[in-house]
């Protein structure tokens, strides 16, 4: 392998990266996002319908689904954004590309979501035996180990964070290196991680805020109906049908459409950046060139400046007495 590059930007010039390579596509990508959710959640909400009598199988169908189809999409998605970042032409329909590799799609989200819960289950065993205990017990003692135990199983959802950040570029390095065997893959992202996980955990984090106001007003709705069926008012609510409440819930959320193909352009950055790809060293230029021009329009301001002072000065001296006597004389 060659030689680990370790990331030094911070996650706000990440951040700007993404948003500086997205400019100009923007309408595309909110379009290929569009597309993208709907071919991941139309299907699940018309077999909720399909199966709306019988609630176990539809459950099981649409995950079913979900579990089948995520790997095709998401690596079809990642193409599409990727292919957006460094300057290539694409259109929505790459999207359904990852079916073409659809086997290794599917293997490599199985495998990354199994070893992120395998991780999760220590953190679930803890949290559910404490909050049980203190609802159901009632000795001080008891109490004190539940607590001990909740706050250990909060603790240790780090494990399962650090799992999914280990594995955070598989379905990038899958698309640059379609010969690499899905282990490969895996091996691949795992040592490219390596000291670049606390950086990736702070690029997640400084779009935080976005996500709060993406699903506020998923939230508020949320809220609202659940006030509404605690008072017992079924007026309106009663007659909305599972897929007009999807619909509805999709519409509030429509933020995302926005918000994904940002995190997913800056994480794109942050792969490019991690890889050595060339794309940094043209988003170096693009900076140098903005430095630059802000040098030469500082240097243009500070000549303006010098120029109306000596106007002034010339001006001044005009209008002194011994500038009259001068020209008197």
């Amino acid at each position: 392998m060659e030689n680990k590059i370790l990331m030094t930007i911070s996650a706000a010039d990440q951040r700007k990266i993404g948003r500086k390579m997205m400019s100009g596509k923007w309408k595309l990508a909110l379009v290929g996002t569009l597309v993208y959710m709907l071919a991941v959640l139309l299907p699940t909400t018309v077999l909720d319908m399909v199966f709306s009598k019988n609630i176990e199988m539809g459950t099981f169908v649409s995950m079913a689904y979900m579990i089948l189809t995520s790997g095709a999409f998401t690596l079809g998605y990642t193409t599409f954004i990727l292919h957006i970042f460094r300057q290539r032409d694409t259109t929505p329909g790459e999207i359904f590309s990852g079916f073409e590799q659809f086997g290794r799609a599917l293997t490599l989200s199985l495998l990354v979501g199994i070893i992120v819960f395998a991780f999760c289950v220590p953190s679930i065993f803890l949290l559910s035996w404490g909050f049980v205990s203190l609802g159901i017990l009632g000795s001080m003692a008891v109490s004190a180990m539940a607590v001990l135990a909740i706050v250990a199983g909060t603790a240790l959802l780090y494990l399962p964070c650090k799992a999914a950040f280990t594995y955070a570029q598989v379905f990038f390095i899958a698309i640059d290196h379609r010969e690499m065997a899905v282990s490969q893959v895996m091996n691949y992202s795992k040592w490219m991680m390596e000291g670049n996980k606390k950086k990736y955990f702070f690029m997640q984090v400084s779009f935080l805020g976005w996500m709060i106001l993406a699903n506020l007003p998923v939230t508020i709705f949320t809220v609202w109906t659940s006030s509404m069926a605690l008072a017992n008012v079924d007026a309106g609510l009663g007659a909305i049908n599972p897929f007009t409440m999807n619909v509805i819930i999709f519409i509030l959320g429509a933020g995302y459409v926005w918000l994904t193909p940002y995190m997913m352009s800056t994480g794109a950055a942050f792969y490019d950046i991690i890889s050595g790809n060339m794309v940094i060293k043209q988003w170096d230029q693009l900076s140098q060139e903005s430095s630059e021009t802000s040098q030469k329009t500082n240097l243009l301001e500070e000549l303006e400046d010098a120029e109306s002072l000596e106007d002034s000065r010339s001006v001044d001296g005009a209008n002194s007495p011994e500038g009259t006597k001068g020209s008197d004389r």
